[in-house]
C-alpha cells in the first residue's frame, strides 16, 4: 500500500512540473496585482450596508455630533453625508408609539385594518385572549390560547359558556303575510320540515329553523340552514292581510347567495337575468321590501345550566313606567296599555329565571322581549362565580303560560328606536365619573333619566337528552355588544370560539354549518380550503416522514370525493348529488339502521312476534321505495365505535365481509381486519421528483376506483370525528351513499360497518345511526 501511494504521489508531482510556465512576465504580474489593490481600496471607501459616513472614520476621529451635524465631518466626506441626509428627509421616521396610540390615530388604524375583514365589536377583547382567523369576511375568534377543550365541555355541562355570534347576518322582509309566504315558498319544501308559514312560529312567540334552496331547485342546489323570527302581532286581522315583519338569520358564507335568491323571489322581472346588485342594502318589489340588517344587530349565545342565573343578574328591567318631565323613546313606546302590561309580564319572566335550574325547562325556541337598563351599572369590580341553584319546587307551567305575543314583543323591531339607542349611549368615561361620585361603595348608581334603556330579545335554544347544550341567544342593538359581553364575563360566563361551537355540535350529534353541508357552495368551499391546508402541511414534511397513501390504498386523502363515490355505486349514471333531508325517508332509514338492534326473537317473544313481522314488512316496502327514489343522495350518519378506535377526518366507512362478522361473533374482543399493503407503482417517479406530492402521483382514473380502492367496499367518509367527552368513546359523523346503505341492509342485523383512518391499515367496527 505504501509503495502504491508513493508512486501515485510521484506521478502527480511530475504532472505539475510539466504544466509549469517556462517564464514569468514581471511587468504583467505587477500590473495585475496593482489593479487588485486599487479595486480593494475603492471597495473599502464605499459606504455599504447600514453604516453611516462617520462610521467609516477611525475610532479616535469619531464624535457624537457627527450623526446630525455635517460640518463636524472632514471636508472630503461632506458631499456623501449630504446625500445620506437627503435620503433620511425623503423617508421620514415612523411616528412614535405614543403618537400612534392616540385615540384618533388608533381608530383610523382600526378602520384601515377592517377593509378586508370586518371586526366584531368584541374584537379587541378577543384578540388579546384568542387565536383569531379570517373566515367568511370576518375576523372571528377560533379558540382560546389556553388548552380549553375540556374546560369548554365542563362549562357547557355544569356552568355557562358564551360565544359572540354577531357575524350571523340578518335580512328583514316587510309586507303582507300572504305575499311573503308565497315568495319564500319557492325556496323551501314541506318534506324537510317546518317552513316559514308554520303555525307554531308565525305568531312570533317562537323562532323557526328551515333549510332553503335555490328557486324551485329542491332537492338539489341547497343554500343552507336559516333561522327566522316573525314580529309578534297581538291583534291580527282574520284576513291575514296586514303588514308583517320577518327577520331571517343566515350564515355569512351563504348571505350573498340567499340575497340573490330573495331578489329572484320578489322581483319576477329579474328571474331570468343575471343579478349583480348584491352591494345594495335594500330593494322593494310592489308591497314587499327587503332590507339588509347585516352588522346592525349583535347576537350572544349563552350555553349551559347557569345561563338563567347570569341572565337574571345582568338583565335588570329598566324603570320605564316612571313619569319624567322629558319624553324619551321608552315613554312614547310604552304609552299603549297593552305594551305596558307586556312590560310587567316580561319582568315576571326575568324573575322566574332565578328559580329555574336549566334553560331546557322552557318552551323550545321561545322568544322573550325585554327592555333592560345599562348593564355596566351592575357590573362587579371583579369576576364572580355562578352559584348553582338548589332544587326548588317551582311550577314550570308558569313558563308556558307567559309565552303570549305580548311577552315576545320588543322595541328592537323599530329601526328608529335602534338608532336612538345606539346614538344616546353614554360613554364609559362619563359613566365611570358618575359611579365614582357614589357615597356608599358597592351600591348601584341611580342615573335616572340619563340611564340608557336597551331593548333586548331572548331566544331559547333547546338541548339534547338531559338538556345538554340548552341556553339562550341574546339579540342586542348595535354598539352595545361590548357592554353586555364584559358584564356576562364578569358574572361567570366562560368565553368560547368557533372551534368550541363545532365541538358542541359534535357532542350533541347535530349538524354544523357549513362543515356538514357538502351539497352547498359554502360547504364545498370549506372542503377545498381545508384540503389545501392539509396538502400544504403534507408537502412540507420530508418524504420519509409522511404517509404513503399509495401503499395505504387511500385514493383521496385530502378531498371528499362525494360525486365520484355516488357515481361508482350507480354505475356512473348520476350527474348531481344532494343530502337527504326528507323527514319521512329519514325516519324509515332510522327505524332500519338502529345501532341497538337485537335479534327479533329476543326482543319480541310470543304474541308480539306477528305484529313485529307485519311492521317489518311495511318498513321493508317503504325502504325499497326510499332507496329507489333517493339513489343519488347522501345520508348523514353517526358512527359509534364498538370497541376501540377513534375515527379521524377523511376516515373511510366500509362494508364488512361475512368473514369479519363471523370472527366478531366468535371473539367479542376482535379488533377488526387489516388492509394489505398496496404496491407503489410510482416509486421510481417519486424518487426523481421528491417535491411532488403523492396526491398528484396517484389520481383516480375512474369512478369505480373510489368504491373498490381497498379490500372492503367504501360507502362513505367521516367528515368530523374524535373522542367524545360525553359518551367516553370514539365517535364520528359522516355521509354514506344511498346505494351503499341499500347494499348494507342486505346483511343480517345488527348492521356493523368498518372504519379505517387514512393513516392506518387497521379497520375498526362501528355502529351506524341515521341523524
Amino acid at each position: 500500500m505504501n509503495s502504491y501511494g508513493q508512486n501515485r504521489g510521484m506521478k502527480r508531482k511530475a504532472n505539475v512540473l510539466l504544466e509549469r510556465p517556462k517564464e514569468v512576465g514581471i511587468m504583467q504580474y505587477a500590473q495585475s496585482r496593482a489593479n487588485e489593490i486599487e479595486a480593494l481600496a475603492i471597495e473599502i471607501k464605499k459606504n455599504t450596508g447600514a453604516r453611516k459616513v462617520f462610521q467609516s472614520l477611525p475610532i479616535h476621529m469619531r464624535r457624537r455630533a457627527m450623526s446630525h451635524n455635517i460640518k463636524r465631518l472632514p471636508r472630503r466626506l461632506h458631499n456623501i453625508a449630504r446625500k445620506e441626509y437627503d435620503k433620511i428627509t425623503s423617508n421620514p421616521k415612523r411616528p412614535s408609539r405614543r403618537h400612534r396610540r392616540r385615540p384618533k390615530n388608533l381608530l383610523e388604524e382600526y378602520q384601515r385594518r377592517q377593509r378586508k375583514h370586518i371586526w366584531l365589536e368584541t374584537h379587541i377583547w378577543h384578540a388579546k385572549r384568542f387565536k383569531m382567523e379570517d373566515r367568511w369576511g370576518y375576523r372571528i375568534p377560533l379558540h382560546s390560547t389556553d388548552k380549553s377543550i375540556k374546560a369548554c365541555y365542563r362549562a357547557t355541562q355544569n356552568y355557562c359558556q358564551i360565544q359572540d355570534m354577531s357575524y350571523l347576518c340578518c335580512i328583514e322582509i316587510t309586507g303582507e303575510e300572504n305575499n311573503i309566504l308565497e315568495g319564500l315558498g319557492h325556496l323551501t319544501d314541506l318534506a324537510t320540515g317546518l317552513t316559514f308559514g308554520a303555525r307554531s312560529n308565525i305568531n312570533g312567540t317562537r323562532e323557526g329553523h328551515t333549510c332553503v334552496y335555490k328557486y324551485d331547485k329542491y332537492p338539489f342546489h341547497a343554500i343552507g340552514c336559516v333561522s327566522y323570527l316573525w314580529k309578534p302581532e297581538t291583534n291580527q286581522d282574520e284576513s291575514n292581510l296586514i303588514s308583517r315583519q320577518l327577520w331571517i338569520w343566515c350564515h355569512p358564507s351563504c348571505y350573498n347567495e340567499l340575497w340573490e335568491e330573495l331578489k329572484i323571489c320578489f322581483k319576477p322581472e329579474n328571474r331570468d337575468s343575471d343579478i349583480s346588485e348584491l352591494h345594495q342594502q335594500t330593494f322593494s318589489s310592489g308591497e314587499i321590501t327587503v332590507i339588509s340588517l347585516k352588522d346592525t344587530l349583535n347576537r350572544h349565545r349563552l350555553i349551559g345550566p347557569s345561563s338563567n342565573q347570569i341572565l337574571y343578574q345582568v338583565l335588570k328591567p329598566a324603570n320605564i313606567l316612571k313619569k319624567e318631565a322629558s319624553e324619551q323613546w321608552w315613554q312614547k313606546y310604552y304609552q299603549i296599555p297593552s305594551k305596558s302590561l307586556a312590560y310587567t309580564q316580561q319582568g315576571e319572566f326575568i324573575e322566574s329565571l332565578d328559580k329555574t335550574p336549566s334553560p331546557g325547562e322552557y318552551t323550545p325556541y321561545s322568544v322573550i322581549g325585554v327592555t333592560v337598563g345599562d348593564p355596566r351599572i351592575s357590573r362587579p369590580d371583579r369576576k364572580t362565580k355562578v352559584t348553582k341553584i338548589k332544587d326548588v319546587d317551582t311550577d314550570n307551567t308558569l313558563c308556558y303560560d307567559k309565552l303570549v305575543p305580548d311577552v315576545s314583543m320588543s322595541a328592537l323591531w323599530n329601526s328608529d328606536i335602534r338608532q336612538e339607542v345606539k346614538a344616546t349611549k353614554m360613554s364609559d368615561q362619563k359613566l365611570n365619573e358618575l359611579k365614582s361620585d357614589i357615597m356608599i361603595p358597592g351600591s348601584l348608581a341611580d342615573l335616572g333619566i340619563e340611564e340608557s334603556r336597551v331593548p333586548v330579545i331572548l331566544v331559547q335554544r333547546p338541548g339534547t337528552s338531559g338538556n345538554y347544550g340548552s341556553g339562550w341567544d341574546v339579540i342586542l342593538p348595535q354598539n352595545w355588544s361590548m357592554a353586555f359581553w364584559l358584564t356576562f364575563i364578569y358574572h361567570g360566563a366562560r368565553a368560547a370560539g368557533s372551534r368550541d361551537l363545532e365541538s358542541l355540535a359534535f357532542e350533541q350529534s347535530t349538524t354544523y354549518y357549513p362543515n356538514d353541508f357538502p351539497d352547498t357552495s359554502a360547504g364545498s368551499i370549506h372542503e377545498q380550503k381545508s384540503a389545501e391546508k392539509l396538502k400544504n402541511k403534507f408537502d412540507k414534511r420530508p418524504p420519509a416522514k409522511r404517509c404513503n397513501y399509495v401503499k395505504l390504498g387511500i385514493a383521496a386523502p385530502f378531498l371528499y370525493p362525494w360525486k365520484e363515490l355516488t357515481r361508482s355505486w350507480n354505475d356512473g349514471s348520476i350527474e348531481n348529488i344532494y343530502v337527504l333531508r326528507d323527514r319521512k325517508s329519514l325516519k324509515v332509514l332510522s327505524q332500519v339502521f338502529n345501532a341497538n338492534n337485537k335479534s327479533i326473537n329476543q326482543q319480541y317473544p310470543n304474541k308480539q312476534w306477528q305484529k313485529t313481522i307485519h311492521c317489518k314488512l311495511e318498513i321493508t316496502n317503504q325502504l325499497e321505495s326510499v332507496f329507489e327514489e333517493h339513489k343519488s343522495s347522501l345520508v348523514h350518519v353517526e358512527l359509534t365505535m364498538l370497541l376501540r378506535g377513534v375515527p379521524d377526518e377523511h376516515a373511510m366507512i366500509c362494508i364488512p365481509v361475512d368473514k369479519d362478522i363471523e370472527l366478531l361473533q366468535k371473539d367479542k374482543t376482535y379488533s377488526g381486519p387489516k388492509e394489505p399493503v398496496h404496491k407503489d407503482k410510482n416509486k421510481t417517479q417519486k424518487q426523481k421528483n421528491m417535491t411532488q406530492s403523492l396526491t398528484e402521483l396517484k389520481s383516480v382514473d375512474s369512478a369505480s376506483c373510489i368504491r373498490k380502492s381497498c379490500s372492503r367496499e367504501i360507502i362513505g367518509f367521516v367528515n368530523h370525528g374524535g373522542f367524545s367527552l360525553g359518551s367516553g368513546n370514539g365517535r364520528g359523523q359522516g355521509f354514506c351513499t344511498m346505494k351503499g346503505l341499500q347494499y348494507l341492509s342486505q346483511h343480517t342485523s345488527p348492521f356493523y360497518v368498518l372504519v379505517r383512518n387514512p393513516s392506518s391499515y387497521q379497520y375498526r367496527f362501528a355502529n351506524i345511526n341515521i341523524i
